[in-house]
């Protein structure tokens, strides 16, 4: 996936960045980059965009740990591993994945 910017120097770029679905930024002086609301369109402005991302969420994965040996073991959380597994929530997870 492609998530890199590029520059769109004029209306027509924007015009076909935004119909294909494009994340679209403006530059807004000295705040930075900001989402393009895509109702009005500004001759003097910087516009830069790029393929729409894939959505992304952020999960958990509760780590447990074998009484017998030590082994590891990650589950959905409030799942519970059941009988000779003890919670190591130091051992957890957490990151983004696609939605």
């Amino acid at each position: 996936m492609n998530n890199e910017w590029q520059d769109l120097p004029n209306m027509r770029a924007v015009s076909v960045a935004q119909n294909s679905g494009w994340e679209i930024e403006v530059f807004s002086g000295n705040d930075g980059w900001f989402p393009w609301e895509g109702n009005i369109w500004a001759s003097g402005a910087t516009y830069r965009g790029r393929p729409a991302q894939p959505a992304k969420i952020t999960v958990t994965s509760e780590c447990w740990r074998a009484i017998s040996d030590g082994s590891l073991l990650w589950l959905k959380p409030d799942r519970g591993a059941g009988f000779g597994w003890k919670r190591f929530p130091a051992g957890d997870i957490t990151g983004e994945v696609e939605e």
